[in-house]
């Protein structure tokens, strides 16, 4: 029955996948898999995290005080280094077996920098957090924001906002009306967070006895014991501040036969230096820094300040030996020199990251002691690595593809075991990616700036990283278009143009791609012509235009074959048969897609041999062929698995669910839609609300519900 259109809304608090319907008889199955967990992003509870029992009081008090019908928000104020986030930290996870609805984490700061972070990056996080799809997250702050107050109205989280630098960084940020509580950490005042019913709370250095807590629990009481008179003069000089206290105890610990009072010594003889420790900015710590840095061997303090080049805000060992300029046994022994010293925190094995005060004064360290040219060098070599090292995941997802990256020249083709290991590692280093573009970009490192993109194009397509995947190729196309490099400019034209294209606006991706003809053209780049072609055709058969579809692809065609790339005519012949099978035309069809296969079978491209697999299968049950259909399928299925090519394996189940009704099997098209929802929602592809119509459907409990003919 369908619904009275005046009845078209909803009432109360929604979250995960709605279904509207009429009537409803029965159930509505969804696949168990699309059910998002809550999100649990909060840091682990600080090991030495000691006492700040007032602190907490203050913060349980304003909790049990603050009405239940808006987020409770919280601000921690402070000097850099007191310890603001040890305490937020400490006191959610004291409580966060009361918020069941899960805990979101963000970093307001670029690492590395004073240059806070945009809004729309932490939001977009939050949004994929709590299961919005990412086709589904809108480009716009301002948007992204009310849907982020509509997800969390009424729930129950916890939010952690660190290091914000103004109050209209934190305001989108803040959840819907209910019981949540967020907590800001801030080296400013951020008095205008009143104005949202802020409560503010002072973080100071710790008292003496915490003070002299803390460094025993680092060093032992035995050490701490033996000398208290000493202890309490270490604690004193060094203004009770944790990071400060922590990091005069790394120094002790890593050196067990010094006593505490040579430290003391040594911060006494500098007095210039120690007067730093009293202020309230970025360089409070500083006489402790330099001391640390003064003990470390001259390799170990020249990659600490080379470390600083690097934008991002992680690095393993193969970027510090990208930036070391050496051996990677030789950087590793500094890396652990480094990590002993507390200058850097080894977050998981090979896996580093600065304390950001650290990375600030390693940072104008690099400037007074390394030469200019120097540290362009080191930033070039980090460029190389990276590239690199993306180019070599990227071609482990897709081995055929012709490049322009002068990195893919170099690279080895088996660095990952499987195409979805390298996906993986492709998007847990896109954050650092993205930094390391803008970073060359503004260096000027232009030619590298369009070539990361390039590395990137597998894993936008498989992952729809939207927001990110526009960013990075319109800054690759202006720096394409400083560098004067015309086939660098189709390139990136073309990377918009699929961007567009996924997002459902093929006029908009249609632009990008005429451009891109008309570039690749008068630059007599024959590939980047036959690439904006297919892009073209693409763009006009998603908007209906399947004839002129037909006359791109045969154009692109044509190139390859002028080029004797029989990758390329092999792939166009596929599209051709895409073509011709939406004109109707199914005979021909199945005989230009039947082509296509014969060259994919057996050369292990599986993601293109599953593609066109699921074409071919189309085209034969438009033909009445079931049985070839069901052959195709089949295969189809196990070749996208293998390449982990999800959006594939979901479309082969929603064919294969037609195979089955039109066989009368109401349980296996059960099965196959049930599959395809959970791979669709999986990935946020928009064609995951259809699954989960048909699921309704089949149950008779949407519009057209009812038994398959």
């Amino acid at each position: 029955m369908a619904m009275d259109p005046s009845e078209n809304a909803f009432h109360g608090d929604v979250s995960g996948v709605v279904v509207q319907a009429g009537t409803v008889h029965g159930g509505i199955h969804l696949p168990a898999r699309s059910r998002v967990p809550p999100p649990a992003q909060l840091r682990a509870r600080p090991s030495h995290f000691t006492n700040r029992v007032s602190e907490l009081a203050e913060l349980s008090g304003i909790r049990e005080a603050a009405p239940d019908d808006g987020p409770r928000l919280i601000v921690l104020t402070g000097p850099g280094g007191v310890g603001k986030t040890s305490l937020g930290l400490a006191w959610l996870h004291q409580i966060r077996e009361q918020y069941p609805d899960g805990q979101l984490f963000a970093e307001l700061r670029t690492p590395g920098s004073a240059e806070p972070v945009p809004p729309s990056l932490p939001l977009e996080a939050f949004l994929r957090a709590l299961g919005t799809p990412p086709d589904r997250i809108p480009l716009d702050v301002g948007e992204q924001a009310a849907l982020f107050r509509s997800l969390t109205s009424g729930r129950r989280l916890l939010v952690l906002l660190d290091d914000a630098a103004t109050a209209a960084q934190v305001r989108p940020l803040l959840p819907g009306q209910g019981p949540s509580i967020v907590v800001v950490t801030t080296r400013r005042r951020l008095s205008g967070l009143a104005l949202d019913g802020a409560s503010f709370v002072a973080v100071g250095s710790l008292d003496e006895p915490d003070a002299v807590a803390l460094l025993t629990r680092m060093l032992g009481e035995r050490r701490t014991g033996a000398e208290p008179e000493a202890t309490r003069k270490l604690v004193q000089l060094c203004e009770r501040l944790p990071l400060a206290v922590c990091t005069s105890a790394a120094r002790l610990k890593i050196r067990d036969r010094w006593p505490i009072s040579r430290l003391v010594a040594e911060l006494t003889d500098k007095r210039s230096r120690l007067t730093a420790l009293s202020h309230d900015d970025a360089d409070s710590l500083r006489a402790t820094f330099d001391i640390s840095h003064g003990h470390l061997t001259d390799g170990s303090a020249r990659l600490f300040r080379l470390l600083a080049i690097s934008p991002e805000p992680r690095f393993d060992a193969g970027t510090a030996a990208a930036l070391d300029g050496g051996g990677t046994t030789e950087t590793g022994v500094r890396l652990e020199e480094l990590t002993e010293a507390h200058l850097i925190v080894e977050e998981r094995p090979d896996v580093y990251r600065f304390h950001e005060l650290l990375r600030l004064y390693a940072d104008d360290l690099v400037e007074l002691f390394e030469a200019p040219a120097d540290r362009d060098e080191a930033f070039d070599r980090l460029l190389q690595h990276r590239v690199s090292a993306a180019a070599s995941a990227d071609i482990v997802v897709n081995p055929g593809r012709w490049h322009l990256a002068e990195a893919y020249t170099r690279v080895p083709r088996d660095a990952f075991p499987s195409t979805v290991e390298a996906l993986d590692w492709l998007e847990s280093e896109l954050p650092g990616l993205l930094a390391l573009q803008r970073a060359a970009a503004e260096r000027g490192r232009h030619a590298a700036a369009w070539q990361l993109p390039e590395t990137l194009r597998s894993l936008f397509g498989r992952r729809k990283h939207y927001r990110s995947w526009l960013d990075v190729y319109t800054i690759g196309l202006a720096s394409a278009r400083s560098c004067g490099d015309a086939p660098a400019q189709a390139r990136m034209l073309v990377g918009l143009g699929d961007a567009r294209l996924e997002l459902r606006e093929p006029a908009a991706a249609a632009e990008h791609y005429e451009e891109a003809v008309e570039v690749a053209q008068e630059a007599g780049h024959a590939l980047g012509e036959a690439a904006a072609l297919e892009g073209l055709g693409r763009a006009r058969l998603t908007g209906g235009r399947a004839d002129e579809a037909a006359r791109n692809f045969a154009a692109a065609r044509a190139v390859h074959l002028s080029l004797g790339r029989h990758r390329g005519v092999a792939l166009m012949t596929g599209r051709l048969g895409e073509a011709l099978h939406r004109l109707g035309r199914n005979a021909e069809a199945a005989d230009r897609l039947s082509l296509a296969h014969a060259y994919f079978a057996g050369r292990g491209d599986d993601h293109h041999e599953a593609r066109i697999l699921l074409t071919l299968a189309r085209v034969r049950l438009a033909l009445a062929e079931d049985g070839p259909a069901r052959a195709a399928l089949d295969r189809a299925l196990d070749r996208a698995a293998r390449a982990g090519a999800v959006l594939l394996q979901a479309d082969i189940e929603l064919v294969l669910a037609d195979l089955a009704a039109r066989a009368a099997d109401a349980s296996a098209r059960r099965g196959h839609l049930e599959r395809a929802a959970a791979l669709l929602t999986r990935i946020g592809a928009v064609g995951r609300h259809d699954a989960i119509a048909q699921l309704a459907a089949l149950d008779g409990t949407g519009p057209g519900g009812g038994s398959p003919a």
